[in-house]
């Protein structure tokens, strides 16, 4: 069962989504650079951190 009465609904839900954060991303990545640990050790969770920013 899903939320959505048709692909068209889905379609225009994802069209209302906001716009990313710039200044969370940038401090997410600010942070990131600060971490004692080799850039990129972490992998993709680097990458869904700055996301979910």
């Amino acid at each position: 069962m899903n939320g959505f009465a048709s692909r068209a609904a889905f379609d225009a839900a994802l069209a209302d989504l906001p716009e990313p954060d710039g200044a969370a991303t940038g401090a997410a990545r600010a942070r990131q650079a600060a971490l004692t640990k080799p850039p990129g050790s972490l992998g993709r969770l680097e990458d869904i951190a700055l996301f979910m920013a």
